[in-house]
């Protein structure tokens, strides 16, 4: 009503004593055309849907690296090939994350709650068949396949969620963010290992399926904030090209957009070597597999810790670019590679994998605002989708390459070299990235001074 009486009066004039619930934004363009600006949001509001993305976070990584105790078991129960057995969370993580792509338009135009609630269910009904499966196979195709297509719907709209309802500056909530993941990481394997010692792997995909279900109910908390949401910045440009397509084309013009994901696939590829098969290392070294269950959940605490210290790092340091942190946290994360593979002794590999985790969820949890310091708010979905598909398909690859190392050389050594050499060379593309925003950081402030 209120929109309709502007529009015939042709002005609306807004009293600042209106309460939140019922004000609305009115901007009038040069063209004479009046915007209808969502409602503006309260502190409570975005608090509730930073928690509804930590969930999807949480739900949608956490799934997929508890898979990594399953992937011991199912390895013994089907004698499998360890490539083998390593699709099936090399296939959920690389979907789950790396789909997005392809689910960009469909989440801006339906919106990130309604895509929320569908992937969830059809995420459930995946691992829950997996249960009955007679072969791996299936298992690879229900778990692999299925759960991880319906979890990529949570796991990228948690990011378009919170960029929309913090578009003033979404940096820091960005950050913030990726801490679910790593609270997931640490949780879930625990779950997974007490279900398969209490109900076998089979009932252990009924229950992890319910886990699945959690998604739904902050789903539709994200779908009631939907008129909160800001899709792009209407005082500028960005307008012009912030439609999907568009979006594409001028992100992929600027250079310093491919070395970053090149860098993000790289990471990907090579940064998730503990976390896949330290459970399979331990138990070869004569250790239990509960052994190795704690050192894949002491790599989420420390993922966690190291989100937080990113985040804490990002609140602290605003005027430089996030991508500057880069060039000391990955000769750290190469470190930590060479002493996961070269300690001896439970408590020396358990010290490692705490040193490695920091670094790496610090390292993660950066990546999200570094894509939204080179994108911008209009852009930033298809910006976010691309980096989702460059770690799905890194996820998806290092998971089977390290199967296959395992498989010809008896040993996963060599995954952990190169895993270590890679991150030294994202390093230097990250000084190159530092370099370029350098130079374009200074001829911004001499094209200021000279207005």
């Amino acid at each position: 009503m209120l929109y309709k009486m502007a529009v015939e009066n042709s002005a609306f004039s807004l009293d600042d004593s209106m309460t939140e619930s019922t004000r609305l934004v009115l901007k009038e363009r040069n063209d004479g055309i009046i915007d209808k600006r969502p409602r503006k949001v309260s502190h409570t509001r975005k608090l509730v849907v930073m928690v509804a993305g930590l969930v999807q976070q949480f739900v949608s990584v956490g799934l997929g690296f508890g898979l990594s105790i399953m992937y011991v078991e199912l390895i013994a129960v089907f004698d499998a090939k360890r490539s083998d057995a390593a699709l099936i969370q090399g296939l959920y993580l690389g979907l789950a994350v790396g789909t997005g792509i392809v689910l960009t338009g469909v989440i801006k135009k339906v919106g990130p709650g309604p895509t929320i609630i569908v992937g969830s269910i059809v995420a459930c009904i995946g691992l829950f068949t997996s249960s009955f499966a007679q072969n791996l196979s299936t298992i690879i195709g229900l778990t692999g396949v299925v759960a991880g297509l319906g979890m990529s719907t949570c796991y990228l709209s948690a990011f378009i969620s919170i960029s929309w309802i913090f578009h003033e500056d979404p940096g820091f909530p960005l950050v913030c963010l990726t801490i679910g993941s790593s609270l997931g990481q640490f949780v879930i394997p625990f779950l997974y290992e007490y279900f398969i010692s209490e109900y076998h792997w089979s009932g252990a995909f009924i229950l992890v399926s319910g886990i699945a279900l959690q998604c739904i109910p902050f789903g539709v908390i994200i779908y009631t904030s939907r008129e909160y949401f800001v899709k792009s910045d209407l005082n500028n440009d960005d307008r012009k090209d912030s439609s999907t397509c568009e979006g594409y084309t001028v992100l992929l013009k600027d250079i310093v957009l491919w070395i970053l994901l090149f860098d993000f696939l790289i990471i990907a590829l090579s940064g998730n070597v503990e976390a896949w098969f330290i459970v399979d290392i331990m138990t070869s070294r004569g250790y239990t597999r509960e052994s190795g269950s704690i050192l894949v959940s002491a790599l989420g605490f420390a993922n966690f810790i190291g989100r937080v210290s990113g985040s804490t790092l990002r609140f602290k340091c605003t005027k430089i670019p996030t991508v500057y942190h880069w060039l000391w946290l990955c000769p750290v994360i190469a470190f930590g590679h060479i002493l996961v593979i070269n300690v001896v002794g439970y408590w020396g590999v358990f010290a490692a994998c705490i040193l490695q985790g920091a670094a790496f969820g610090m390292n993660n949890s950066q990546t999200p605002t570094i894509m939204f310091e080179a994108s911008g708010l209009a852009r930033y979905p298809q910006a976010m989708s691309m980096v989702n598909l460059m770690y799905g398909i890194g996820n998806l690859f290092s998971n089977v390459i390290g199967g296959v190392i395992r498989d010809s050389f008896g040993q996963y050594d060599i995954a952990y070299y190169i895993a270590a050499g890679v991150t030294i060379l994202i390093t230097f593309n990250s000084a190159i990235v530092s370099c370029i925003l350098h130079r374009r950081r200074r001829r911004e402030v001499q094209y200021d001074s000279l207005k």
